[in-house]
């Protein structure tokens, strides 16, 4: 039992780590197109960089505890 346990962790956690992937790509280009619409803006850039910094760490961490709960049969 304890194998499929862990089988099911490892699929849990490899879609969390593709959506991760996906979220990545989500804030980059949505910085990227606000920095392009506000000319550049140095500030603007800054804030929404560091707010998906924070957003992909946390991400990151959620990841290691992701777990299966619940019945394998």
């Amino acid at each position: 039992m304890t194998s499929k346990l862990s089988a099911c962790d490892t699929a849990y956690r490899l879609c969390s780590a593709l959506s991760l992937l996906g979220r990545f790509a989500v804030i980059v280009t949505w910085t990227a197109r606000t920095g392009a619409v506000y000319g550049q803006n140095k500030f603007i850039i800054g804030f929404l960089s560091l707010i998906g910094v924070m957003l992909i760490i946390l991400a990151a961490l959620h990841i290691s505890v992701i777990h299966c709960t619940g019945s394998t049969d």
